[in-house]
Formats: C-alpha cells, structure tokens, sequence
C-alpha cells in the first residue's frame, strides 16, 4: 500500500465510491420525504427542502460535476436562474428513490405524486442536472449540453453520457483486455476501469507499479472488489487533516490504513455529516473572495454613478444660475425689451423682417419668430409672437424645473452615498467564518477537564455500552448518575488522580444528561468508582441489558449536583468548538455562554434563541447550526444567564 505524506490538489468532487456510500446513507434519510421548496445557494448548489414522513427537515444539496449530500449549511438562499422551473415542477413531490447508474458517478432521484419525474445528477466533469418525464424527455436542465457524444436539449429525450461499467462486475479477461492498454497499471485501474483512484491507493501494493500478468491482476481484482464490499457494508466516514494547520485535505468512506505523520484523520458518524463539514472548511474561502468581488463590483458602480451624478449636478447648477440671471436681466428691462419687441412687430408689419435691425435688434431668425437683443453685455433671445411677459413666464418655469431637478438629483446622491458607505462598512466587516472543529469524541457527550483528562459519556445505551467495553480501563473512573436512565461518564486518567474539581465537573454533566433533567430536578447524586469495579456479568439468573452494568465495591458520592449546564463557543484560531460544562468552567475558556436549568422550552426552540445570542456577538459563527446545539441540550430547558459580552 502506499503512503500518503500530503494529499495535493485538495480533494473537491465525488468518486464513485463516494457516490455509492452517500445514496446508501440518502435512501434511508429521504426517500418518501417531500419536497418542501427548491432553492439554489451561494456556491451554485440547487438545494432542495424535504420534510419527512416524521416532520423532519433535511436540506439536500446537489452540486453537477462536484457533490451530492445533506448541508446543514442553508444560508444565502435564493431561487434565480432556472430553478423556479425545478420548483415548479418538484414541489409538493414525494421522493420515492434513488440509485447509482453502474457505478458510476451519476445519481438518479425518481419523483411521484401528481406527476412523475427523475432526476439526474451528473458528477462528472461538465456534469447537468436533467429532470425527465415519464418517457425520459428532459423537462428542465440547470443548462443545455453539446458535447462531441450527446445534446441536452429541453424536450428532447435525454441522453446519457458514456459510463465505465461496474468493475465489480467484469471478469478477469475484461480487466486483462482493458488494462492492457496503459502503460502502468495505476493508469488502467483509474481510467480504464474507473476506480476511484483512493481505492488503488488503499488496495495497490508498492511492488506493483508496472505492466503485470493475469495472475497479478486476478490478485489486484479480487483486492479492490472485496475492498469496495466491505466498505459499501461498513463504511468509515473520515477527513484528511494537515495536522499543523488543521486544514482539511480530503475526505474519505474509510480510514486510510497509512498516512504520513504530518497528517490526521478526523472520524464522522456519517458520510454527509463529513462531507457537509469538508466543504464548510472550503466554502468560507471562495465564499470570502466572491463576497468581496461582488462588494468590490458594487461599490465601482455606486461611485461611478455618483460622480456621474455630481457632474449632472454641477451642470444644473451652471444651468440654474444662468437661467435665474437672464430672468432678472429681462424683468429689470421690461419696459426697454418690449419697447423693441413691439418696434419689431409693427417694422415686420410694415416693411418686413430686413428692416428689424432699426429697432435694436443685434441678430434675428425669422423662421422661428427669434430676436436677438443685447442688454447689459448679455445676448437675450425673445420670440416676438409670444412677446416679453410669456417669455418671463417660460424663464420662471425654466428656474422650478431646474430647481426640481437638483434637488431630486442631490436626494439620489445622498442615498448612494450612504448605500456606498454602507458597502463600505460590509467589506470591512467581511469576516472569514469560524469553522467547528471536530474530534473523534465528538460523537459522545464530553468535557475536558480542568486538569487536562478527556471525559466521554453516552448520548445513548448503546453509546454507553460502547464506551465502557471500548475505552474504560481498570484505573480510569466509571460515573453515573444515581438514577436510573442518565449517561455513563468515564475519565480516561492515564495514571493520574483527577482532582475535586475534575470530579465536580464530569459530575454535572453526568447529573445533567439524566432522566432527571427531563422530569425538572433541581439537583441529583452522582457517585463514581474506578473501572475495576464494573462488570457486565450479571450474576446467576439475572440479565443485564444493553448499557446496564454490575458495580462491584463501594461507590463514592458526590452530593447535590445542581441541575445546571452552560454551554458556550471556545475558540482557537480559525476553528471553534460547542462546549459544556458548570458556569465557572465555561465563563474560563469561552467569550460568548448561556446558562441552562431544566424548562418547558423544546430543545430546537432553545437553540434558535442560543444561535441567535452567540451570532450576534460573534459574527464569524455564521455557520453555527442548529442541531450541533441540540445535541448539546440534555432536555426541555430555560436560559437562566448569559455571558457578559
């Protein structure tokens, strides 16, 4: 097998084998939910609502040519482009499947209800979404396709873009016949079977690198099907991390059995849940760089059009200026303009317009009816039909519609302003947002404590079962509340005596994820003893359920925990992470807390009102989602105190 030291580019699509394990995952989360609206997001993701058969809510995002999976990231949604056409046609449809094409990267999502309709998600390169009828006419695309092998055309049958057959299924002879026209065998694997290439990276030895025989390659097959199988049954959702910079590298449905020492595998409960947290990572930066260009772009065109707007403005007011000193020149010589206005109509009477110029006429225009007369070193031009007192008329309707002009010109000036320094004060407030930082234990209830020991308990009998038989050693501390249905806390001491208030500490979260909490305790004992004294053999005739255990030896108490949880942000460079524990502890290690006793308030309703505080004053937790929080509340709670921030 081969060693990785780095993963270089940064893995940023789907495999075949991602595909597979993320519709497994997908057919028991969404099918027979319903499509509660479409919408696209920030990254060009069409995002489809689905509410399911229990009143779930589930955010499906789907990425051509990238990825496909549940987001708890559901901000900055909109419905432009073409999706109104998918809402159209999708909403209030019920998922009745989905399934992988061969095995390749393509994912078909059939519809039913009033109409019936299947979805294809190409995640290949220069992959489409196309929705097709019932005769497989495609009904909408995300856009048209050419290619040198097909045309995606609305209304057209849809054609499927050439695919690798399932190795899986192919016989030796039809490996042998296509491997053997590559030059090396990592080659043939990848692109001519279409293994995804960490599949060849897992399964390959270091001594096969070149052209190989039949027997080789039988070896090779078999190693890479039984590698498939037995992740497609038991997968291991994990990222790739830089264990210096904590940067996400790549993501993967196994843990790679070997990897450089300057890297880290972060594991996942499911392959969404990790794949949903990879791109978190990467979305900040190109969401970054795209906010800022199109702030950037924004405050170009707001200063463009004040500029443009203030030379308007300049010239109006040359205009108004101009106009209000001809009105005063006129009416302060009435009497002398229209002593030659009428000199001038009676001479045209008379004589005819070539004689105009006895009256005092500098210039005229006799098409028009126009004479120009010069009073006080101004040139004043005058229709001699309409006469001196309309023209007044026309110069004082001249002054208000100029003055109107400004004045609307100078209201729209000062909104864009204001809307430039606003955009201003966006893009100094573009922030790069926090990422949640994830650990191994992150799937348990968990504190560290005071003193520096890792405590993890069960959010559940078989997590409780588990962390007993898995990571319960004979000096460590095995605690549980004196009640029966609460979690099983242990203190991993690695040969040291926790202290009092480690104690304390681990005991208030195992008080706290109790029964106790849910029926409104006010306190609860906690006792405790070392890992030597638990047993899950029950004694002769009796059984022992799952997450139950025999305490052998005395036990120690620790009296009156008070039923009261703080829960709050710690954060550490660029990432952060959700934490519990007494007030004294928390307010030690985070900015931002809320304090929690038992209440009448539902668990989702308390962390919109936690999310809310925390976004607020912390702007970079963006990302913060509500079911992180959830998990973090051990029942119907109120918020008794906050952080002083």
């Amino acid at each position: 097998m081969m060693t990785c030291s780095r993963w270089y580019p940064i893995k940023r699509v789907f495999s075949s084998l991602d595909v597979a394990v993320v519709i497994h995952e997908l057919k028991d989360l969404i099918v027979c939910s319903l499509v509660d609206n479409v919408y696209n997001d920030s990254t060009g993701s069409l995002v489809l609502k689905l509410r399911g058969v229990s009143g779930e809510v589930h955010y499906l995002l789907i990425k051509p040519s990238e990825r496909l999976h549940i987001t708890r990231n559901i901000s900055r949604l909109g419905c432009v482009g073409r999706v109104p056409l998918f809402r159209r046609y999708l909403n209030g449809l019920k998922i009745t499947g989905i399934e992988q094409l061969e095995f390749e990267r393509i994912a078909v999502l059939t519809f039913g209800g009033r109409e019936s309709y299947r979805l294809y998600v190409e995640l290949i390169p220069r992959g489409i979404l196309v929705l097709t009828d019932t005769e497989g006419k495609v009904v909408v695309t995300n856009k048209e396709f050419k290619g040198k092998d097909r045309e995606v055309v609305i209304g057209r049958k849809y054609i499927l873009p050439p695919m690798f057959r399932d190795f899986r299924k192919l016989g030796i002879d039809e490996w042998f016949e296509k491997l053997s026209s590559y030059k090396s065998l990592i080659q043939g694997l990848t692109r001519g079977l279409g293994i995804p290439p960490e599949v060849v990276n897992e399964v390959l030895s270091d001594r096969i690198t070149g052209l190989v025989d039949k027997d080789i390659i039988s070896e090779v097959r078999g190693r890479v099907i039984a590698f498939v199988d037995e992740v497609l049954k038991k997968p291991e959702p994990v990222i790739i991390a830089s264990k210096n910079t904590h940067e996400y590298l790549a993501f993967l449905t196994f843990k790679p059995s070997r990897l450089g020492d300057d890297l880290e595998v972060l594991t996942f409960n499911s392959f969404n849940e990790a794949v949903d947290n990879y791109f978190l990572q990467l979305i900040p930066k190109d969401f970054i760089a795209d906010e800022l260009k199109t702030l950037d772009d924004e405050l170009v065109k707001t200063e463009k059009l004040i500029n443009d707007l203030k030379k308007e403005l300049e010239g109006l007011r040359v205009r108004l200026n101009e106009l209000r000193r001809l009105h005063d020149l006129v009416a302060v010589n009435y009497e002398v303009l229209d002593s030659i206005s009428r000199c001038v109509w009676d001479t045209i009477k008379t004589s005819g317009w070539d004689y105009v110029s006895k009256c005092g006429v500098k210039d005229y225009d006799r098409s028009k009816g126009i004479i120009k007369v010069v009073l006080e070193g101004t040139t004043v031009e005058l229709n001699v039909r309409e006469g001196v007192k309309s023209y007044l008329i026309k110069l004082k309707s001249g002054i208000k519609e100029c003055e109107d002009k400004i004045m609307k010109v100078d209201e729209v000036i000062n909104n864009l302003l204001m809307k430039r320094d606003i955009l201003r004060k966006e893009r100094d407030e573009v922030v790069v947002p926090l990422i949640r930082k994830v650990d191994w234990y992150d799937k348990y209830h968990w504190i560290i404590t005071s003193d520096g020991l890792l405590s993890i308990g069960g959010r559940d009998a078989k997590q409780n079962e588990k962390i007993v038989k898995k990571y319960l050693s004979d000096n460590d501390i095995f605690m549980h509340a004196d009640i029966t249905g609460a979690s099983v806390f242990i203190i991993k001491c690695d040969g040291r005596i926790p202290s009092e208030k480690s104690l304390y500490e681990v005991a208030t979260l195992a008080a706290c994820y109790s029964r106790g909490w849910r029926e409104g305790f006010g306190n609860l004992d906690v006792f405790w003893v070392y890992g030597k004294q638990v047993s899950k053999k029950a004694p002769a005739g009796e059984y022992l359920g799952l997450g139950s255990f025999m305490i052998y030896g005395e036990k120690n108490y620790l009296k009156n925990i008070k039923l009261e949880l703080a829960l709050g942000v710690s954060i550490n460079g660029n990432y952060y992470k959700l934490i519990v524990g007494p007030e004294d502890y928390i307010r030690s290690k985070c900015k931002v807390y809320v304090v929690l006793q038992p209440g009448s308030e539902g668990k989702e309703a308390i962390a919109k009102k936690i999310i809310k505080y925390f976004t607020e004053r912390e702007r970079r937790l963006k990302y913060l989602d509500v079911n992180s929080i959830v998990l973090k509340i051990p029942g119907p709670s109120r918020i008794v105190g906050v952080s002083n921030v």
